[in-house]
């Protein structure tokens, strides 16, 4: 009776930290793979540059790349206000919430403002593939 108590508990906490920690669901204008002008994609990889990737569940990364070596953190997006264009996201590294930062969608010019930086999309998705060799879980279905 423990044991099965013990699971259930522990099975509730793991619940509760991965529904504190949900990231909100993108609009399809949204999804995609978004760069800075300079940046240099081989297929969905970064070669050079900073990209945005931001997935239809909310899930992604911030990547920058120097030719030898690409580097990356998590993003999260915690909210998005389709009014006012603005995505709240969550900067991760090793799971732990680092930062927190705003980005802002322009409809018309079709970009992403983050930080000092302006992306465009370069993709309109993000495959499997792509989520996987960043590190990404699969999507749910």
């Amino acid at each position: 009776m423990t044991s099965r108590l013990t699971r259930a508990c522990a099975g509730l906490l793991l619940l509760l930290l991965h529904t504190a920690y949900a990231a909100t669901a993108l609009p399809e204008e949204l999804t995609g793979i978004w760069t800075t002008r300079d940046s240099v994609l081989r297929g969905e990889a970064l070669a050079s540059g900073r990209a945005l990737v931001l997935d239809s569940d909310g899930v992604g990364a911030a990547l920058g790349a120097d030719g030898k070596r690409v580097d990356g953190v998590r993003l999260e997006v915690t909210a998005y206000d389709p009014q006012s264009h603005t995505l709240q996201l969550n900067i991760l590294e090793g799971g732990n919430v680092i930062a927190n930062g705003i980005a802002v969608y322009n409809p018309g010019m079709n970009t992403l403002s983050f930080r000092k930086d302006t992306f465009w999309r370069r993709t309109r998705a993000v495959s499997a593939t792509a989520r996987s060799g960043l590190g990404l879980e699969a999507r749910a279905p």
